[in-house]
């Protein structure tokens, strides 16, 4: 049974264009028109949101090549993603597939792993299958240049592999997987044309070639692969529809009369042909022979040896968190005269709110009797409204002051947190954007996007509020400290030694709590590559049946991840059991305290309920002082790697340096002239271009040829100093 039936076949990618309804028309009438615009879009047309394609019937069996041809734009592509079920079916659309199916896009999926893993695709290795593989697709002078080693990480979306080296990767993965039909989409544009060919050759034209059991559909431009003798079928698309279908012998002498693109499209097709046989490459003959017998596999031994890694480790710091860190984001909080008006509102703040409560409770003593408080004779409360009017007046006036001082102190903290963020964001931004062209190459981008989203959300918000609290919660400390030794000095009897056992604690806390946070924030750098990798990916990885691999890995880094968050927030609680238990020791002695001494004492009412209120808050204060000083000390790393972002490598500058500027009047004429120019990608690899010198002079034009990977890209990069 063929593995690739189409029937009827219509496909749409975008969105569906708009059905324009009469408004004289009944709500019933547009209804029944809406349900049937599935059958009626390919005679609507292409919207711009959308395209269809239609009108598709033929059979594709194993050992038959299908060639898909047209001009740019005419649906080729959409026609693939249909039959991968990545487009829209249409009408009485019918699409028959059998057995496993392998798929080459025109933009290669490239794992950031190493070239090996990349062509097995999840596949278990068969050395014999895989040498073979390589020698189709003509993978082992490249893995030479990569050090002899297919065991060499490529890096993130292939880096250092050229444009043609990917695509032959992706063809490599589509060859090895054994499948009844694969689909190639446009793969040997990459290609230079002796490569192109081999690889043509190899894998689908020779009798004893790769593909030649499977199905294979093909995507070109190239007329040479339309007349070759291997392609079987000629498929014709022009704005989407199927314009002709059958052999190379019928298209030489199709004529069409009707349409003026379609006649356009078979006379340049025709045109394009070239028989000469002397420029046809013979995969067998002495080229193929030669390389074969130069680059043999090699033996498990090397390939250890010559396992390399490109991807940067991500570094974190260890231990504590410095005061260079806490100084950082003070400085760029606003510095000195930022600490000097948060410390000034700050101690206005608290001396306001232990105003308002010591003056409650020495209103609590006018109740039937004046009172004096500060010089000033308050009388008592049962002398009526005039009277109780006095405290009230004054009472308010404090409450005005603390709230006024609460809001300009914490409006004061939080615009200096987020100025903080903004000046770090902007230096990392700077310096990223500066980064040379190996920095990308070498770090993964899910690495980047962590800083440029979690770390910063970290440093945005989450920051900004636990420092805030760590400042006011050192402010309550200070104050309850001053109330209960003013109150009860036999307080400090139980106060001192509950604080020192409190930073003991914390200290023991410390040893490990931040390095859980920055373990989780290095966790997620993994977990979002993951993400755009999948994503990137998607059609590859369904089509090749790989859903369950990549899902196994993800729960892989997503545990990673939350192992190390889970650790964080357990070493939260640990902490938080052992400071409730030690907090409860300064009520007990302040209360204990307080009933055996109250004759020697005679402390009025309101002072020893303020005593005891203080005393039972004491362990909330402290409680709230190690919380958000260890979740301080835990947010800020995140600044720390921002921070650490804002120091990269840099391009060359933007102006030219000081003896080198060309004349006012530059350029006067186009001319370009390289003169012994040797460029590399970054330290440790070899030269991309080696003593290259050239002149192109002015209104002359010039093509660059040569094969993949021989560094025609790099003229361009050096042109825009790219590295």
């Amino acid at each position: 049974l063929p593995p690739l039936v189409l029937s009827h076949a219509k496909f749409r990618i975008g969105n569906a264009p708009e059905i324009v309804t009469d408004d004289n028309n009944d709500t019933n009438g547009n209804y029944d028109k809406l349900k049937d615009v599935p059958m009626d879009l390919s005679s609507r047309g292409n919207s711009a949101t959308s395209f269809t394609v239609s009108e598709f019937n033929f059979k594709l069996r194993k050992g038959e090549v299908l060639a898909v041809c047209g001009p740019v734009g005419s649906g080729k592509s959409t026609l693939l993603n249909g039959i991968l079920e990545e487009a829209q079916s249409l009408g009485d659309t019918k699409v028959v597939k059998r057995g496993q199916f392998s798929y080459a896009p025109q933009d290669p999926f490239i794992l950031n792993q190493t070239v090996r893993e990349n062509i097995l695709f999840g596949l278990p290795y068969e050395e014999d299958r895989y040498n073979k593989v390589l020698d189709a697709c003509a993978l082992r002078p490249d893995i030479a240049q990569l050090g002899g080693s297919d065991l060499v990480e490529i890096g993130e979306r292939g880096v250092t592999l050229s444009g043609g080296q990917r695509q032959r990767v992706s063809l490599a993965r589509a060859a090895y997987a054994k499948a009844s039909c694969v689909i190639l989409d446009d793969p040997f544009s990459a290609l230079d044309s002796g490569t192109g060919k081999v690889v043509f050759e190899r894998l689908i034209a020779s009798p004893d070639a790769l593909l030649k059991d499977s199905a294979v559909l093909l995507v070109t431009h190239a007329s040479h692969f339309i007349s070759n003798q291997a392609v079987n079928k000629i498929l014709l698309i022009v704005q989407g529809k199927n314009q002709f279908y059958g052999s190379w012998d019928d298209l030489s002498h199709f004529e069409a009369f009707d349409d003026e693109l379609t006649k356009r499209a078979v006379d340049h097709i025709k045109n394009q042909i070239r028989e000469n046989t002397k420029e046809d490459v013979d995969p067998e003959g002495k080229e193929g022979a030669e390389e074969q017998k130069e680059n043999k596999i090699i033996d498990g031994k090397q390939q250890k040896q010559n396992k390399k890694k490109i991807m940067q480790k991500e570094t974190r710091e260890h231990g504590l968190s410095s005061l260079k860190t806490w100084l950082l984001w003070f400085q760029r909080a606003g510095g000195v005269w930022f600490m000097g008006t948060q410390l000034l509102l700050l101690a206005l703040d608290r001396f306001a709110y232990i105003v308002v409560e010591w003056f409650l409770a020495s209103w609590t003593a006018g109740a039937y009797e004046p009172v004096v408080i500060l010089g000033v004779e308050f009388p008592a409360q049962t002398d009526g409204l005039p009277a109780q009017a006095q405290y009230l007046k004054v009472y308010a006036i404090i409450i005005l002051v603390s709230i006024t001082a609460t809001a300009f102190r914490s409006e004061f903290a939080v615009t200096g947190g987020g100025r903080a963020t903004k000046r770090v964001f902007q230096s990392m931004l700077r310096s990223v954007l500066r980064a040379p062209m190996s920095y990308f190459e070498t770090v993964p981008m899910g690495r980047i996007l962590n800083r440029f989203t979690y770390d910063t959300d970290i440093n945005d918000v989450t920051l900004t509020q636990v420092m805030s609290m760590f400042i006011i919660s050192c402010s309550w400390y200070v104050a309850g400290i001053c109330i209960q030794c003013t109150i009860l000095p036999w307080s400090a009897l139980a106060l001192f030694p509950v604080s020192v056992m409190y930073w003991i604690l914390m200290l023991h806390y410390r040893m490990s709590g931040p390095d859980l946070q920055r373990i989780d924030a290095l966790s997620r750098s993994p977990l979002q590559s993951m993400v755009s990798e999948c994503l990137e990916g998607s059609t590859s990885i369904r089509i090749f049946h790989q859903d369950a691999n990549f899902i196994h890995r993800f729960h892989q880094i997503a545990n990673t991840n939350s192992s190390a968050l889970l650790n964080f927030v357990s070493a939260q609680r640990w902490l938080g059991v052992r400071m409730e238990l030690l907090g409860s020791i300064v009520v007990m002695v302040s209360s204990v305290l307080l009933v055996c001494l109250n004759e020697v004492l005679n402390l009025p009412a309101g002072l020893a309920g303020l005593l005891i209120m203080w005393a039972s808050n004491f362990t909330i204060t402290l409680n709230f002082l190690v919380d958000t000083f260890s979740e301080t000390e835990a947010a800020i790393t995140a600044i720390e790697r921002v921070d650490a972002m804002a120091d990269l490598p840099s391009e060359k500058p933007f102006e030219t340096a000081p003896g080198f500027e060309p004349p006012q009047d530059w350029p006067k004429s186009g001319v370009l002239e390289f003169d012994r120019v040797a460029l590399r990608y970054r330290e440790g690899l070899p030269l991309a271009l080696n003593d290259l010198s050239f002149k192109i002079p002015a209104g002359k034009t010039c093509g660059v040829v040569g094969r993949t990977g021989a560094g025609k890209s790099s003229i361009t990069v050096a042109l825009f100093r790219l590295v």
